[in-house]
C-alpha cells in the first residue's frame, strides 16, 4: 500500500463516519438510515444536486477531508503529520515529504491525492461527461459499504467536534430510551440501575430486586446488559485511538437515582488506557443517595 492509500484508508475510516452523521442529524427523521455512509457523502458533495461529481466538486471534498484528517492527528498544531502522527512509517511520509521537512502538510497529501483522482476518472468516467455518476462510483460504495450507520452512528455516546478536536460525552438522559432501544425494558429507575450495576460490578453479581418487576426481569439480562454496553465501550475506544485529539467525558447531565457514581468510574477503568483523554464529570455522589 503506498503512502496515499495509507492516509486515505485512515481518512475514511474517521471522517465517512463522522460526515454521516452530521448528515443523518441535520436532514433525517429518528430511524430514517441511507443505504450507506460512502453514498451519503457523495449526496452530500454534490452541490449542484445533479447527483454526479465533477471535477471541482471532488478537488472541494478531498481537501476538506484530507484537512480534516491533518487537524485531527496534528498533536503538535504545526499543520503537518510526523510520521507518529499519522501512523506511518518514516520512509512512507518521506514519499509525500516534497518539501524535505520530514512531515506530510495538506498541500502535499491533496497533491498526490489529486494526481491519482486525475487519472482515475477519465477509467471511472464511462460516459465521458466529466463527471462522475453515483452508479459509475459504484465500486467505492461496494467496498466502503462496511461503512454504514450501523458501524458508528448509533453510538449511545454522542460526538462534538470543536476547535481542539473532538468529545465524545454519555448523556445520561438518553440512557433509559437507549436501553429500550436494544430491548431492554422498565422504568427509568431501574435501567439506570441495572446498567450501572451491571457494568460496575459484572454480570456475575445478582441485583438485589427488592420484588421490583423491572429489576426482577432486568436481573435476568445481566449478561445482556454487559455486552450491550461494552460494545459501546470498544466503539468510544476505537474513536479514542483513531483520533489522538479525541477526548471523553464519562458523565454528564447525572441526576440522583441515575448511579452515575457507579457507572462513569467503570467507564473511566474501562478506558484507563487512554489517561487524561477520559475524564468522569459531573456526578452526584453516594452519600447523596
Amino acid at each position: 500500500m503506498n503512502a496515499i492509500s495509507k492516509i486515505a484508508s485512515g481518512l475514511m475510516a474517521q471522517n465517512v463516519a463522522g460526515n454521516y452523521n452530521n448528515l443523518q442529524t441535520n436532514s433525517q427523521a429518528p430511524g430514517q438510515m441511507g443505504t450507506s455512509s460512502f453514498q451519503s457523502i457523495l449526496k452530500l458533495l454534490d452541490v449542484n444536486g445533479d447527483s454526479s461529481l465533477d471535477a471541482n466538486e471532488l478537488k472541494i471534498g478531498l481537501e476538506g477531508f484530507i484537512s480534516g484528517f491533518i487537524f485531527a492527528r496534528d498533536l503538535d498544531q504545526d499543520l503537518a503529520l510526523n510520521a507518529e502522527e499519522a501512523g506511518i512509517s518514516p520512509d512512507i511520509v518521506g514519499y509525500l515529504d516534497t518539501n524535505g521537512n520530514q512531515a506530510v502538510e495538506s498541500e502535499e497529501a491533496v497533491a498526490e491525492a489529486g494526481r491519482i483522482m486525475d487519472a482515475l476518472i477519465p477509467i471511472l468516467d464511462k460516459n465521458q461527461d466529466q463527471a462522475l455518476s453515483m452508479q459509475e462510483l459504484a465500486i467505492f460504495e461496494l467496498l466502503f459499504s462496511g461503512l454504514s450507520p450501523a458501524a458508528d452512528s448509533n453510538s449511545i455516546f454522542e460526538r462534538t467536534r470543536t476547535a481542539e478536536g473532538e468529545t465524545l460525552t454519555l448523556n445520561m438522559d438518553t440512557i433509559p430510551e437507549r436501553m429500550r432501544q436494544a430491548g431492554f425494558e422498565g422504568s427509568d429507575n431501574a435501567l439506570y440501575y441495572a446498567l450501572a450495576h451491571v457494568y460496575n460490578l459484572g454480570p456475575d453479581r445478582d441485583m438485589p430486586t427488592e420484588g421490583d418487576e423491572s429489576l426482577m426481569a432486568l436481573n435476568k439480562q445481566r449478561d445482556e446488559i454487559y455486552n450491550w454496553f461494552d460494545a459501546e465501550m470498544n466503539k468510544v475506544s476505537n474513536i479514542l485511538k483513531t483520533n489522538p485529539r479525541a477526548t471523553l467525558t464519562a458523565i454528564t447531565n447525572d441526576a440522583r437515582d441515575r448511579c452515575g457514581f457507579r457507572l462513569g468510574p467503570a467507564i473511566v477503568e474501562r478506558l484507563q488506557e487512554f489517561g487524561d483523554r477520559v475524564q468522569l464529570g459531573d456526578i452526584v455522589p453516594d452519600s447523596e443517595y
